[in-house]
């Protein structure tokens, strides 16, 4: 994967590499390739004018790292969903987990999904003690049927649909039980392996 100084290293030897194939001229190309002399300098140590030497020094350091740019998608799209869940990190939880998370929603995730894994996770969430949002990874992408299956799983447990709205590949619907209100996302076109539940506990006075 790149960083930011590797996107930044990018861009300037791109730009340096457009500089020395005449693209610019008059005083944009004087201003532009002063410049890139100034980048390259502080990045390589290289001095004058981007020709000669330092102009195929340029081109070879962009055509290098196209080739790891190239290397590092064509990496990234051979991943199975399952490659990407193990390399996925476990939220790091700091206070009091609520107990319903261990004992309704966590499980509930496991029997629909096989598996899953807790990556996001905000307490207090909407200002009320007790409500939370959560977010799971899952080792495959979520279907129709898996998140009618996880649905129907709070159902059995109490739970009854109150809204359920889709957009596209979004889905959300809100479920409640008591006063108890739990919401269960799902957007593909953000991360089709992941699974968003907001649980808002009922304020009792």
């Amino acid at each position: 994967m790149t960083d930011k100084k590797t996107l930044t290293t990018v861009v300037v030897v791109v730009g340096a590499v457009i500089i020395v194939g005449g693209v610019f001229t008059g005083i944009n190309r004087w201003r532009a390739q002063r410049a890139v002399n100034s980048a390259l300098k502080d990045l390589y140590g290289l001095n004058g004018n981007v020709n000669g030497l330092q102009g195929q020094v340029a081109q070879q350091i962009a055509k290098e790292m196209g080739k790891a740019a190239d290397q590092d998608q064509k990496t990234e799209e051979a991943k199975t969903p399952l490659d990407k869940f193990n390399e996925s990190k476990d939220a790091i939880v700091i206070g009091e987990i609520p107990s319903i998370l261990g004992s309704e929603i966590t499980p509930k995730m496991n029997t629909v999904f096989g598996q899953s894994k807790m990556t996001g996770f905000s307490s207090g969430y909407m200002g009320t003690t007790g409500s939370f949002l959560v977010m799971y990874k899952i080792p495959r992408v979520a279907t129709t049927p898996d998140l009618n299956n996880l649905v129907k799983q709070f159902a059995d447990n109490g739970y009854k649909s109150i809204n359920s709205g889709t957009d596209g590949g979004a889905v959300n619907v809100m479920l409640q039980k008591g006063e108890d209100v739990l919401t269960v996302s799902y957007d593909s076109g953000s991360d089709d392996q992941q699974i968003s539940i907001m649980f808002i506990k009922a304020i009792t006075q």
